[in-house]
């Protein structure tokens, strides 16, 4: 057994150095002269056809923009009557807190995401979904989350110091479950 292991590691040895001797006679050619020509070799000249060029991407409107980026973000939104909706899955959590403040910081990311589009619109309504075990073990798809932000109370908010916790409180109308309170 050790013949052949020392056989092999003697035959790995002598082809890793011709494979040394090739690179070398080849990195050797490189900058000499053609010895039947004279002339020097050389890479082949640049070629002039110009590279491929990206096609434009294509741009949406403003209120198609919005509504794919805040799909994005993980809510499926329309605009209804002047009014943007957004409908979105709170998903799991560990603990109720984390459920709570999960809605509050998704929430306020689409509030944001929308007073700061540019679009024409006269509020928002907001509907987070959650699912929910009743005291029999059924689990149902509960809205915990409804309500609705005007136009100008969104406008009133400075985003950069906005805290969280009061997107319940600034609202205008709605109802949250008592879970996301």
């Amino acid at each position: 057994m050790r013949a052949k292991t020392t056989l092999v590691v003697m035959g790995i040895a002598v082809f890793l150095c011709a494979l040394t001797v090739v690179a070398v006679q080849i990195m050797s050619t490189v900058g000499q002269a053609d010895r039947k020509t004279g002339a020097a070799l050389q890479s082949p000249a640049p070629s002039r056809t110009p590279g491929p060029t990206l096609a434009p991407t294509p741009t949406l409107p403003p209120a198609e923009q919005l509504l794919a980026d805040l799909s994005v973000l993980g809510g499926e939104a329309g605009l209804e009557d002047g009014a943007v909706a957004v409908r979105w899955n709170i998903g799991d959590a560990f603990t109720d807190e984390g459920a709570r403040r999960r809605a509050k910081v998704e929430a306020a990311g689409f509030l944001r995401k929308i007073a700061e589009s540019g679009i024409d619109y006269t509020g928002v309504w907001l509907s987070g979904w959650l699912p929910l075990v009743d005291v029999y073990g059924v689990e149902t798809n509960t809205e915990v989350v409804r309500l609705y932000y005007s136009r100008e109370t969104l406008g009133k908010i400075d985003w950069r110091n906005f805290d969280k916790d009061n997107t319940w409180l600034i609202a205008d109308e709605g109802e949250v479950h008592r879970l996301m309170r």
